[in-house]
């Protein structure tokens, strides 16, 4: 769940990271990259129970090593590989 808030936190200027408007402008413009917007329908589907309409998540949400492996994927390319 806090991947979302890191993917946008990472795409922002370090000095905007409290500033809600500067947010919601990361948000929006992070909407047109097709990671952010499977990390949030992942995020959403296991949240709050809704089926995802990318396949390849719903695959990956029945087995544990599938799911691991592709959220570590999403937050790799979207975050970075940090320490």
């Amino acid at each position: 769940m806090f991947a979302v808030e890191g993917a946008i936190s990472r795409d922002m200027d370090i000095a905007d990271v409290n500033d809600y408007e500067a947010r919601q402008e990361s948000r929006d413009r992070l909407k047109g990259n097709g990671q952010y917007k499977r990390l949030n329908q992942l995020r959403n589907a296991l949240a709050h129970g809704v089926r995802p309409w990318d396949q390849r998540l719903t695959k990956a949400m029945a087995n544990e090593a599938d799911l691991y492996a592709t959220m570590k994927g999403l937050f790799t390319d979207l975050i970075g590989n940090r320490p």
